[in-house]
């Protein structure tokens, strides 16, 4: 067939590895009418008679150009690689993904939002939960919060659009105020990076920006008067986009001796993605989200309410060399009311930031610059306690990164990456402020000095390429303003004088091995990683929880470690209904207490069945026993236990599209054994079924 007649031309766009490119632009010669591929590498256009080409385009690859006449429809476009290795963010400026599943120096995970959106999914958490082998802490206050590798809440760090949300007094993020349907994809990372040097553990939100038109409502029904509907809508064509959601629902938690629920929790979730986009390489984007969360427990009388809200600007822009520059400003707000026993604990955390990245390409390499500055305010009443307080910090990290040329070798050095960043943390009070020991100048101003040192591996053969990687780093993290207001509320010596928390060290050890199948047949597909990994301690924070609380007690617990592995692997089968994943990771620690919420393994096994009728997860969980340190009223020690996960889910879901509209039913069932857990006499992990339904328009 030939396109200049019927002026319509589609295929898919990958690279060498036989991996689908997303936000490649595509531009017909000469009406320069343009379109980019989706998140599977398609792309369709509708084009002048009067033009005779096309050209495909994406930062870090050839420019590629075919002939219209001659091209046929549905045939896959192979972009090749301008030089043989590219990391996390030698990316397109158009494109927002952070992360390379295969060339990323990490375990990396990617989630199609929009996937797993049909799979009846309640919130993030709930996709991280069943999708991925980490910790899902969600606490008798139906808040949600993830552990990557033994991580604390505070260690861990949440990106959006590569743009840091761990800046509050509280950086702790409740995994249930962000609306999953204004982001188009996930991407986890476990271990350090140059945008998370200390952590043990990434989570990058994509927002959905879509450069088309387009209408999605969702609803969902479930056990114990579970519901929730969003809406997302978008208008765009190819220089703007405009992307607004709205969403809202309620949950329950039961008692383990009623069969009523007794503890409601209510949400409101609204956000809006807009994007302009120039003709050279420049792109503005628009983010804001603003979330409510309500609270209710009918037994105790407690209560949480709390305000979120989120907003970003960012400008991307790339050049013919390459160069990329990212600039970005954010503020956001969280304000909240803790009525919990006797405590009442109130919150107004505000922060505006910025911060650019400078990508500048040299001869087989790669020199970085980012920087990253916040101003946080704290301003909280904790009981008859006042506290007013702001922080300086800021982070300007160098990364130099030298690529080896392309040989003919099978087995050859891919790269070798040393980073380097200076952390500058100052804290002050300001307002009404009652005791001096919180902030003393002498001590509250830190100046600390990160290294990490990576390098990788490659070896190629016809079908499958391997890569091995090492990562050496001696990093810091500083504690929040949290962790040192709790502990100067606590933490007294002999002598009634508080104890100062001191910042964590971390000596970081890892060793990983990918594999993944480079036949251009995308119907037999398989990809896997396995890491292993020494975390040592120094002066490390450790949490001790007051019972019945969201309040903790932190300390340093001293020089401590932990050593584990943590593996993913993919297969799809000659059959192509027919998938297999599995996720699992083991932990051997120094000292339990010190690592406290942790199992010492985690594991999720995944089959997906892709019959005619319809397609069916079938999920089997396993954790091991968690413990946890709380203090009574009375101020005593108590050891708290929750019993191991063994247990499984099923997902049921059918596609459809009808005159234009398309949408999935599906119903899914989780914790089918009926073995909960309980926590403070909640139960956090019981049976429930949800239906969902999904319909839209494009």
């Amino acid at each position: 067939m030939i396109f200049a007649k019927n002026k319509i031309v589609f295929g898919e766009i990958k690279n060498e590895e036989g991996n689908f490119l997303t936000n490649v632009n595509i531009v017909s010669m000469p009406s320069k009418v343009g379109t980019q591929s989706n998140e599977k590498g398609y792309f369709s256009l509708q084009i002048d008679p009067q033009d005779s080409l096309i050209q495909c385009s994406h930062v870090g690859y050839r420019i590629y150009y075919f002939d219209i006449k001659s091209f046929k429809n549905g045939s896959a476009i192979i972009l090749k690689n301008k030089i043989l290795a590219m990391d996390s963010l030698q990316v397109s400026a158009i494109n927002q993904n952070e992360f390379q599943r295969f060339y990323a120096k990490n375990n990396v995970i990617e989630f199609n939002v929009e996937e797993l959106s049909r799979k009846g999914y309640t919130d993030l958490g709930d996709v991280l939960f069943n999708e991925e082998s980490i910790l899902m802490n969600e606490n008798i206050f139906g808040q949600k919060s993830m552990s990557v590798r033994a991580s604390s809440n505070e260690e861990l760090i949440y990106l959006f659009d590569g743009i840091s949300l761990n800046n509050l007094g509280d950086p702790n993020l409740d995994l249930t105020l962000i609306s999953s349907s204004g982001l188009s994809a996930i991407e986890l990372v476990k271990g350090g990076h140059q945008k998370g040097l200390s952590s043990s553990g990434t989570i990058n939100l994509v927002p959905r920006i879509s450069y088309s038109n387009s209408l999605i409502f969702n609803q969902q029904f479930g056990t114990h008067n579970y519901g929730k509907y969003n809406f997302h809508g978008s208008l765009g064509n190819y220089y703007s986009s405009f992307n607004v959601g709205i969403g809202e629902g309620k949950s329950t938690q039961l008692y383990s001796d009623v069969a009523y629920p007794e503890i409601i929790t209510f949400n409101k979730k609204k956000y809006s993605n807009i994007a302009l986009k120039a003709k050279k390489n420049l792109e503005i984007r628009f983010m804001a989200q603003q979330n409510f969360k309500r609270y209710t427990n009918k037994r105790t009388r407690d209560s949480i309410y709390l305000n979120m809200e989120n907003h970003i600007l960012k400008l991307v822009h790339s050049n013919v060399k390459e160069n990329i520059v990212k600039a970005y400003g954010i503020y956001q707000s969280y304000a909240g009311q803790d009525y919990v026993g006797s405590t009442v604990f109130q919150k107004d955390d505000t922060n505006i930031g910025y911060g650019f990245e400078l990508l500048m390409p040299v001869k087989n390499g790669m020199i970085s610059l980012l920087n990253q500055s916040n101003y946080p305010k704290a301003d909280w009443y904790l009981n008859s306690t006042a506290v007013s307080v702001d922080r300086l910090a800021s982070n300007i990290t160098a990364v130099f990164e030298s690529f080896h040329p392309k040989t003919n070798k099978e087995f050859q050095l891919k790269d070798v990456k040393l980073i380097y960043s200076h952390q500058k943390i100052v804290d002050r009070p300001y307002g009404n402020f009652v005791d001096p020991f919180f902030v003393d100048f002498a001590k509250n101003k830190w100046n600390l000095r990160s290294t990490f040192f990576s390098g990788s591996l490659l070896y190629k053969q016809d079908q499958n390429i391997l890569m091995m990687y090492a990562n050496i780093g001696n990093t810091f993290r500083v504690p929040s303003l949290s962790e040192i207001g709790f502990n100067y509320n606590h933490s007294y010596n002999s002598n009634g004088i508080p104890f100062q928390l001191r910042p964590e060290q971390k000596n970081t050890f890892e060793f990983g091995v990918k594999i993944e199948e480079v036949n251009q047949n995308p119907q037999k597909k398989y990809h896997g990683t396995i890491s292993c990994f020494r975390y040592n301690y120094i002066d490390k924070i450790k949490h001790v929880y007051f019972s019945a609380s969201p309040s903790y007690f932190p300390i340093n617990a001293g020089d401590v470690g932990l050593k584990g592995f943590d593996s993913r692997f993919f297969y799809k089968t000659n059959m192509d209904w027919f998938l297999i994943s599995q996720s699992f990771a083991y932990y051997i620690f120094d000292d339990p207490n010190a690592f406290p919420f942790q199992p010492e393994k985690i594991i999720r096994n995944k089959i997906q069945l892709n019959t005619k009728f319809f397609n069916i997860d079938l999920i089997y969980k396993i954790e091991g026993r968690r413990q946890i340190t709380s203090i009574n009223s009375d101020l005593s020690m108590i050891q708290n236990y929750i019993k191991p996960i063994n247990n499984f889910d099923i997902n049921l879901n059918r596609d459809f599209s009808m005159n234009g509209f398309e949408g999935s039913i599906s119903l899914s069932g989780r914790n089918l054994k009926n073995i909960s857990q309980e926590l403070n006499g909640v139960s956090i992990y019981d049976r429930r079924f949800i239906l969902n339904i999904m319909i839209g328009y494009r």
